[in-house]
């Protein structure tokens, strides 16, 4: 397998004139960057005391429900959600501590 990716990093570095190693560095930088932000986007955090923190988003549909998820930080609930079909708008996040 990894040798197929060198094969194919080769032929595309080639491409782009870059260097093999320095195409596979690039990939590599760019996995460890979209492994960072998938970290941050789960579920749950523990705190230093032991608790644990959530941050549930919140959304208004247009059916007049409420729609949420539950994420790392307040900083990822996005300005729409879609669920069950409609399309449902930002209402306000939730900072959830328990336990401890």
């Amino acid at each position: 397998m990894f040798e197929k990716l060198g094969e194919k990093a080769e032929k595309l570095a080639t491409n782009v004139s870059e260097s093999r190693r320095g195409f596979l560095a690039a990939v590599g930088n760019a996995a460890l960057g979209a492994a960072g932000i998938l970290a941050g986007l789960l579920p749950g955090s523990v705190q230093a005391d032991g608790s644990h923190r959530n941050s549930q988003c919140i959304y208004r549909c247009p059916d007049g429900r409420e729609a949420s998820y539950l994420t790392g930080s307040c900083r990822f609930c996005s300005p729409t959600f879609s669920w069950e079909g409609m399309t449902c708008t930002y209402l306000k996040c939730v900072v959830r501590i328990y336990g401890g």
